[in-house]
């Protein structure tokens, strides 16, 4: 069997879907958590496993979930990041009423 063979493939979906990390996915994302696995997939094929052909699909699989988990982790966190950062903002109002002084509040959308 080969790396991009439809039966890995959808092998290494369901391991990965059983990865606790993974399980985080709102099922709303599901679909599009899924177009950016296919698409490691190929990335992985083309810069990978088509340059290294001597290695046991085994090993190859083992590389290519810890890779990706690894991506989801730091996409994840930096996405938790970001959101935390975006809820612990004063708005643009409260700022501007603190440097310039101002004793009617601002109104101003976030941009």
């Amino acid at each position: 069997m080969e790396f991009i063979a439809s039966e890995n493939v959808e092998l290494l979906w369901e391991i990965i879907m059983e990865e606790d990390i993974v399980k985080v996915i709102p099922k709303n994302r599901i679909y599009e958590f899924r177009q950016f696995y296919i698409g490691q997939i190929k990335q992985y094929s083309e810069y990978v496993v088509g340059r290294n052909t001597n290695i046991p699909l085994v090993k190859i699989n083992q590389d290519f979930i810890t890779g990706l988990l690894k991506k989801f982790n730091l996409l994840h966190n930096n996405n938790n990041n970001n959101n935390n950062n975006k809820a612990n903002q004063k708005p643009k109002s409260y700022i501007l009423q603190k440097k310039y002084k101002l004793t009617k509040e601002v109104n101003l959308k976030a941009s």
